[in-house]
């Protein structure tokens, strides 16, 4: 009818005749979904407006239910943009000769290719990462002589990079992750000693504060959000806080007070897409040994190690 001459395909208002509002509404969901339900109520409605719109499958799937192993079409499987993977940074580190870099690359999955974005303005490695409403956070880190205090963001869509204010205390191998809209930053190292100090950034006010101190020095942990709540050896900030010294998960639940989990982890840097992880870069304790427990990404155009990796 609309991709005739008749007179319908012209008209800016279409009346289809014995055809519901509900009826017209499940078809056209059906087509983006994949999913239709069929009552005692809407079966018979269902089955003539399916055939008098030409929608085959939806009609077929539901009167011949034996036969729909056989009947299997991208029609009648059911789609989302959650299909759609995200993209992953390699954030800075340290190149073969031992000099920060401030490189940056991004992976699409879809092509499957790391390419060059905007660099940071800054040498460093060591590097704090966190993401927020679509912007990558660098903080602190090791620029080859010191520690740093530099914070900058990262807009994808305008490929660069913006100063933020900086932290209150210089540091590298810190931890960071936003929670609440405030990015928390935990720990790390000065040049002289191990920090147990917290800083909390606020993005509206582009200002720093400090946060409630650790009861420990730490330096190479992470923190994380879990369920809703950020878990805390230490202390219980509403959340609680998941800790990462060197290759230890240590997850305290405060709910239960008990329950506590332990996991060995790589020395690499990682982040997750599509349910799996990817670790990027890092060195080989024995070269020329070949571990194939994992899916081997393409390579990275630049040869790092001590980076971040954003998703």
């Amino acid at each position: 009818m609309f991709t005739t001459e008749m007179l319908e395909a012209n008209q800016t208002e279409v009346v289809l005749q014995d055809l519901s509002y509900d009826t017209l509404e499940q078809l056209v969901s059906f087509a983006y979904c994949g999913e239709l339900r069929i009552s005692a109520g809407n079966v018979q409605s269902i089955m003539i407006g399916a055939n008098f719109l030409q929608v085959d499958e939806a009609k077929d799937y539901h009167l011949i239910p034996e036969r729909r192993p056989y009947l299997r079409s991208f029609r009648t499987k059911a789609r989302c943009c959650n299909d759609v993977p995200g993209l992953m940074f390699a954030i800075g580190g340290l190149s073969t000769g031992g000099d920060s870099l401030s490189t940056v690359e991004m992976y699409d999955p879809l092509t499957k290719r790391w390419t060059p974005v905007r660099s940071m303005t800054s040498f460093r490695s060591r590097v704090g990462i966190a993401v927020h409403d679509r912007k990558i956070y660098a903080i602190g880190g090791f620029n080859g002589h010191d520690r740093l205090k530099i914070v900058e963001s990262y807009d994808y869509n305008k490929n660069e990079w913006t100063p933020v204010a900086p932290l209150t205390k210089k540091r590298s191998a810190l931890a960071a992750a936003f929670f609440n809209n405030k990015l928390y930053v935990c720990g790390g190292y000065d040049g002289i000693t191990s920090l147990a100090t917290v800083e909390v950034y606020c993005p509206e006010k582009n200002t720093w504060e400090l946060g409630e101190s650790m009861t420990k020095q730490r330096s190479a942990a992470g923190v994380a959000v879990l369920d809703g709540y950020l878990y805390g050896k230490w202390k219980l900030l509403r959340n609680a806080w998941v800790l990462v010294f060197i290759d230890l998960i240590e997850l305290n639940r405060p709910r239960t007070r008990k329950e506590r989990r332990k996991e060995k982890l790589f020395k690499l840097p990682r982040a997750s897409s599509q349910n799996e992880k990817a670790i990027v870069g890092g060195k080989s304790a024995e070269p020329g040994q070949q571990r194939n427990f994992v899916d081997p990404l393409a390579g990275l155009n630049t040869q790092r190690i001590e980076s971040a990796l954003a998703q």
